[in-house]
């Protein structure tokens, strides 16, 4: 009987470093899921404890489209 892995949750795309075909080479790696930010602003959107909600930036809406 195989042991079932849930694999790894990140939450930042900061891992990317801003370089959108690491998407699969992080999938590779484990990972499930990848949440766009956390607390603060990052390259693909606002962050839970920024002031102002700016959404996705347009790099996060090509990112969430992968």
């Amino acid at each position: 009987m195989r042991a079932r892995t849930c694999g790894t949750h990140l939450e930042d795309c900061a891992p990317l470093d801003g370089d959108l075909a690491d998407v699969g080479m992080l999938a590779g790696l484990g990972v499930r899921s990848l949440v766009p930010t956390y607390n603060h602003a990052n390259r693909a959107r606002s962050g839970c404890l920024d002031t102002h909600d700016e959404g996705l930036t347009s790099w996060g809406m090509i990112w969430w489209r992968r």
